[in-house]
């Protein structure tokens, strides 16, 4: 959505009781299930939960609001209906740290869910906070080269120096086995390409990076993502489709190419909700046919099984047993 799309929706609707942005769209109610019989073991590489203040107060100035019903115990209920029992919570950049998401681990933990968090973090973390994060379930940190969102420290700093920060952080985190998940801008992946490639730690990419997906292999971006996953630079989410061209599910010019990406690199496919689709403003789409069109890009079971159980093991380290 444009700057302009955003302001012109602050502007439509009231503000939140702080003066902040009108709460988001709420996600549509858990109850549908998918379309294939989903394996045991299966994993939601991508998703977010909220909370509000006074328990986990907001990063101001923020972009938005959290709709209501998105908490932990609201995504929960999502993963049931849908029968995935392994979850990789990702920090907002809403909040000041990252403590809604360990709450929010620990809550999927005592559900009989099995999960991961992907952080918020600097060059300058401390040892001690690397290490409770590790013991927590964190095994990655997620960085922004997309615009300047949220207005974290460092991210109206130029590009250059984003990445020579982002260096650093990679020597930090390398050491624990961590990755680093990177939300791009498909235009700008050529000029990443091969700093992507020289990191010291895996590299996964949000929301199918962000590239061109009805243009493919025709877009520059396309191009640079297939060679980066052919030659084993990167891992990709399969996530957030409803974020590109089509308006509805299950998005069918997008459908040729994410299925050249996923015969491209099978074993580094991962897909995600991302779940509850905040500040969307589209058709908001059930979780259960986000699902189901991944079964038109990899059609095939063992594919699949693949993408929802084995790539997300390797990736995060999940733990033998809870596949039920």
């Amino acid at each position: 959505m444009s700057a302009e799309s955003a302001s012109a929706d602050a502007h439509a609707a009231p503000a939140h009781a702080d003066g902040g942005p009108p709460p988001c769209p709420a996600p549509l109610p858990a109850g549908q299930q998918p379309g294939f019989a989903v394996p045991a073991g299966a994993c939601d590489c991508h998703a977010h939960v909220f909370g509000g203040p006074p328990a986990y107060p907001y990063r101001e100035p923020r972009r938005y609001t959290p709709a209501a019903g998105t908490g932990v115990q609201a995504y929960i209920r999502m993963l049931g209906s849908l029968g995935l029992t392994r979850a990789v919570l990702v920090q907002p950049t809403l909040y000041h740290d990252n403590r809604l998401t360990l709450d929010g681990m620990r809550a999927l933990e005592q559900a009989g869910i099995q999960a991961r968090g992907v952080a918020l973090a600097d060059a300058g973390i401390s040892d001690a906070t690397l290490a409770l994060l590790h013991d927590a379930g964190v095994r990655g940190v997620r960085a922004h080269l997309r615009g300047t969102p949220e207005g974290r420290p460092g991210d109206a700093l130029p590009l250059a120096d984003r990445l020579r920060a982002l260096d650093r952080l990679a020597g930090r985190i390398a050491p624990l086995g961590w990755h680093l998940q990177l939300h791009v801008a498909g235009a700008e992946l050529l000029r990443l390409a091969e700093w992507i490639r020289a990191l010291p730690v895996p590299v996964v990419l949000d929301h199918f990076a962000r590239v061109r997906l009805s243009a493919g292999a025709a877009d520059a971006g396309g191009r640079t993502l297939l060679a980066l996953l052919r030659g084993g630079a990167c891992w990709l989410k399969l996530s957030a489709p409803n974020r590109f061209d089509d308006p509805a599910a299950p998005y069918p010019s997008l459908a040729p190419f994410a299925r050249e990406l996923v015969d491209a690199a099978p074993h580094r496919m991962l897909w995600g909700s991302d779940w509850p689709h905040s500040s969307f403003h589209g058709v908001m789409p059930s979780d259960a046919a986000l699902l189901d069109a991944l079964a038109l890009w990899a059609p095939d079971a063992q594919a699949r099984h693949r993408i929802l159980v084995d790539n997300p093991a390797r990736l995060y380290g999940f733990s033998p047993g809870l596949l039920d």
